[in-house]
């Protein structure tokens, strides 16, 4: 279920940002050679991430993986992109555990080789090599988050891409 107004969002929602700027044109237009939803698709997420506090003054804060930084938090409303909000779990995670969970992986770095060679290897052969290289895109965060937290978003053998992210979580239109 898609959350429209901040006053609906609650911790462990997911955040689907919109892409932008040369990577994402470049990428998205490979992606929809592979992928005809994709490339049909009016709106075109490419980052991701999980509402993981609000804060004193109602701020929300997500917790992502981002290049350069890699696992950290960031307050929502400093966010560019245009984003939809959904929730995912039935019963809202703990905060604290959350915040643990963040906290144990904070700094880990972001991991743009590996996750977008893995992305062309799953859509070539539908087989991605699982390793542990303690390296992070903001896909695979938020799908280990949801994981760790219960609720899978898909088979763990599936490689997680953004276009399964969206058809699990029931993005408009796609």
């Amino acid at each position: 279920m898609h959350e429209k107004s901040p006053e609906y969002y609650r911790v462990g929602d997911l955040v689907l940002f919109d892409g932008a700027g040369p990577t994402f044109t470049i990428l998205s237009w490979l992606l929809g050679r592979f992928d005809p939803a994709w490339k049909k698709a009016p709106r075109k997420p490419w980052h991701t991430g999980f509402l993981s506090k609000k804060d004193d003054a109602g701020n929300w804060w997500v917790s992502e993986a981002r290049g350069g930084v890699g696992i950290t938090e960031s307050p929502l409303n400093e966010f560019k992109d245009k984003y939809l909000v959904f929730r995912w779990f039935d019963v809202e995670p703990d905060a604290k555990r959350v915040q643990h969970f963040i906290n144990e992986y904070r700094g880990e770095k972001y991991d743009a080789f590996f996750g977008y060679l893995f992305v062309i290897i799953w859509y070539f052969w539908k087989w991605w090599p699982f390793i542990i290289d303690y390296k992070w895109m903001c896909w695979e965060w938020t799908w280990f988050f949801a994981l760790q937290f219960g609720q899978p978003i898909d088979n763990i053998h599936k490689y997680p891409l953004i276009t399964l992210i969206m058809d699990k979580v029931g993005y408009p239109e796609y």
